[in-house]
């Protein structure tokens, strides 16, 4: 006799954190929905729901402890099931590595000691793209598998084994939405916003085919009713003598699946999707950048010292969990939900810095300055200095005087400071005031910037006329800023017609010369754009700025825009002949090419901090302070700056000032030369350029000072993470990742180490890990992402 085709039912809701909705009205639906949810599951025994995003949760136990407590006593009945246990959805692609680690860590925590369970399997339903370690990372977490729905619409699988770039697997579950057709072909999925929506899931479903058991996805979003259509439609198919239909769960669909040895293996990469959000709303993904510095510097030191911030520190990630929410993240919500996010980033920023000022052992004395150093390899930068206030001043480094050099009412020194360390400088303070006024220096026809490293010639009409090191890298560059008409929607952009460059306008050069270096900016107001029927408005400054103590060209662009249906670019055609490019992810770097655009992707790729080319003879990277999308268009790193979408029907977002990013806006890259094959260099650059050393007021004790805490002895491993121990044993967790793709046995020097423990990401004691006088032995496989334990010195 035949096996019966077995159906397995299941429903959930994907409430967002903020989207069309501000955070507050988010949380007041999530209410209503777990009430009408309760009410459901008590008229019908046999159904059951998922649930996802421990932040809802979280906040319910607060709010309504009564509903909170029903909603538990539920999933310890096997009638509601948690889904992942993320405090968030979070985006993977722009947001550190380290902020997906605490998301996941914090939310399986928290669902663990509140709510009694444990999740069955990872969930990134919605997420925009799926980066390609996240295969690691979950299994580290003990995930066999993810359900998953959107991966740039070429994924041509509902069921297939994701390979990450180290080689770990995991089994992802999921409908490609924006792909058309899908092999095996055993899951259906439609967001059921009404009756005819889950008629149509049935039909779907209907149309199942193999002999795997078959997925039939009741999802709701947000304020969609919970209908119960749904159970009608399954009791009406548990009639047939052939199939077999069941109101189940997540967990029990696992089960029933089991081991598919015979699943296709594709790339983890699962990129890009809704390539049009990466320039909405950018500030977001600015102040992203600096709260994730921020918060990691600070969770560094207090691992290092034993700063007691474990809690405090805990609550700002929580908070930075729903900054970083897929729709939140994407900038593609209403104006309440982005004046809000961006608050929560700009407070994280101030709360962690407030934190780290606060505990560590500094005195203030009005004569010196404390240089911290988070990164393990030396530096020698300038650093900003706080409280100059147009001041004369000299600075004084182990008794020596060092460079001092002004910018208007800035004031820099350049310092040294070993790896992840702690500098004293002394500062003698003069009376007599800088000139507070900024310059951009003398106006010019063409000018050069040089240093030891590379050559920049530029003119005052042709723009950009070459880059050199000891091969040429960009040359007749005049288009390096260009403006698009873009009749696009929220999420997808639509370019159309040509891209107009904003040398074509008014356009004037200066140049200026100092200690730092030498500095060129051009800047204009660029022409009515016709598409805007002259209602716009473009001022735009590119200042190039060539250091002496850096191999690297560092780019600032400001922009005053106002207007509508415009999309703003930032170019950089070069003579690297490659087709193909290396982008840094999180805990790593892929190889990408080229791609036609298609329905949610339209040309650029997601980058972290820097995307790289090379041949056999040069390379070129491009590092970024937050803004990430980057194309390859021929010989050429296109990313988009600004995106002010165009006011159409259909748009659910209504078109603002906001929204269409009017104001002022910076935007900052740097242009790096590297060796082919040593990207590990262009790692650590756009790392150290990320993470500037933090210059605080005051004066350390001299032990205190003295020597490295930590240090790493090879450039390709990449230090992520500094923490104290989730348990508050008074360990240290260390975490770094291979950034090469080579075998890689290395040192690591840490002060006090007197045992270490291979762990993971879930901080587990694993094996013994060789450790004589600080001095730690290690071995990384290609882009592994490897986790220590530290036990320090008793009293240290």
């Amino acid at each position: 006799m035949d096996k019966k085709a077995s159906y397995h039912v299941v429903a959930v809701n994907h409430l967002d954190l903020g989207f069309v909705k501000r955070k507050e009205e988010q949380a007041e639906l999530l209410e209503i929905w777990v009430e009408r949810m309760i009410s459901v599951l008590e008229r019908f025994p046999e159904l059951k729901f998922a649930i996802e995003q421990a932040y809802h949760y979280k906040g319910l136990e607060q709010r309504r402890p009564d509903l909170f407590q029903k909603v538990k006593d539920l999933i310890a009945q096997g009638r509601v099931e948690m889904m992942g246990a993320m405090v968030s959805t979070m985006d993977t692609n722009f947001t550190n590595g380290e902020s997906f680690v605490r998301n996941q860590s914090l939310g399986l925590r928290w669902t663990k000691e509140h709510l009694g369970t444990s999740p069955k399997a990872a969930w990134l339903i919605d997420t925009f793209g799926i980066n390609a370690q996240i295969p690691q990372l979950l299994t580290q977490y003990g995930y066999r598998y993810l359900f998953a729905n959107r991966f740039g619409g070429k994924i041509p699988y509902d069921l297939f084994r994701s390979q990450g770039i180290d080689g770990s697997e995991i089994v992802v579950l999921g409908k490609d939405l924006a792909c058309q057709q899908v092999f095996p072909n055993s899951q259906a999925f439609v967001f059921c916003r009404g009756w005819n929506d889950t008629e149509r899931l049935f039909q779907d479903a209907d149309r199942l085919q193999g002999d795997l058991p078959r997925l039939v996805v009741f999802y709701l979003e947000n304020e969609e009713v919970l209908s119960t259509y749904y159970r009608d439609l399954t009791l009406q198919r548990q009639n047939r003598a052939e199939e077999e239909w069941k109101f189940s769960s997540y967990g029990e669909y696992l089960e029933a699946l089991g081991e598919q040895a015979s699943l296709e293996q594709i790339s983890g990469d699962l990129n890009p999707e809704f390539t049009g959000t990466f320039a909405l709303r950018t500030p977001i993904k600015i102040w992203n950048r600096k709260a994730e510095t921020a918060l990691l510097e600070t969770e560094l030191w207090d691992g290092l010292l034993g700063l007691g911030l474990g809690d405090q520190l805990e609550k700002l990630w929580w908070e930075l969990g729903y900054a970083q929410f897929h729709d939140v993240f994407s900038g593609s919500h209403e104006d309440c939900t982005y004046l809000d996010v961006i608050r929560t980033l700009q407070n994280t920023v101030e709360d962690a810095r407030g934190l780290l000022k606060s505990q560590l052992p500094v005195k203030k004395d009005g004569s010196s300055l404390l240089c911290l150093n988070s990164l393990p390899f030396a530096r020698k930068e300038w650093v900003n200095i706080p409280s100059a206030s147009g001041r004369q001043l000299q600075v004084f480094q182990d008794n020596k005087e060092i460079p001092v050099e002004y910018q208007g009412n800035q004031a820099y020194c350049l310092a040294e400071v070993p790896p992840v360390s702690a500098t004293n400088l002394s500062v003698r303070w003069g009376e007599q005031l800088v000139n507070g006024e900024e310059t951009w220096g003398e106006p010019c026809e063409s000018c050069t910037l040089r240093n030891k490293w590379m050559i920049l010639s530029l003119h005052r009409v042709k723009g950009i006329e070459s880059l050199t090191t000891q091969e040429i890298l960009m040359e007749h560059v005049k288009d390096f800023l260009t403006v698009q008409h873009d009749k696009g929607s929220l999420q997808i952009e639509e370019a159309l017609g040509e891209e107009l460059s904003v040398m074509d306008g008014n356009s004037q050069l200066y140049y200026q010369e100092n200690q730092m270096g030498q500095r060129a900016v051009f800047c204009g107001e660029f022409q009515n754009m016709k598409w805007n029927r002259g209602e716009n408005h473009l001022g735009w400054r590119v200042e190039f700025f060539l250091p002496k103590e850096r191999a690297a060209l560092e780019v600032k662009i400001w922009i005053d825009w106002k207007g509508e249906a415009t999309r703003i670019r930032w170019k950089v055609p070069h003579q690297v002949n490659s087709s193909q490019a290396f982008y840094e992810i999180p805990f790593g770097v892929v190889s990408r090419s080229t791609y036609d655009g298609h329905t949610t992707a339209k040309g650029e790729w997601p980058a972290h901090r820097f995307v790289a080319v090379e041949d056999g003879k040069k390379g070129l990277a491009m590092a970024n302070k937050g803004v990430a999308g980057v194309e390859l268009a021929g010989n050429a790193f296109e990313t988009t700056l600004l995106r002010a979408f165009p006011d159409q029907p259909g748009t659910w977002v209504p078109v603002t000032p906001l929204t269409s990013q009017h104001g002022q806006h910076t935007y900052e890259f740097l242009l790096v030369p590297y060796q082919p094959g040593e990207l590990s260099e262009v790692s650590n650059i756009a790392q150290a350029w990320n993470q500037p050393i933090y210059v605080l007021d005051g004066v350390c004790a001299p032990e205190w000072v003295q020597g490295s805490w930590l240090e790493i002895d090879k450039p390709n491993l990449v230090l992520s993470s500094v923490k104290s121990a989730d348990d508050g044993s008074g360990d240290m967790i260390v975490r770094y990742y291979e950034t090469s793709g080579r075998e890689t046995g290395a040192k690591l020097i840490m002060r006090d180490a007197e045992k270490v423990w291979l762990s993971d990401v879930t901080e587990s004691f694993g094996s013994l890990v060789s450790c004589q006088n600080d001095v730690v032995s290690v071995h990384c496989r290609p882009f592994e992402i490897q986790t220590l334990r530290v036990k320090k010195h008793c009293g240290q």
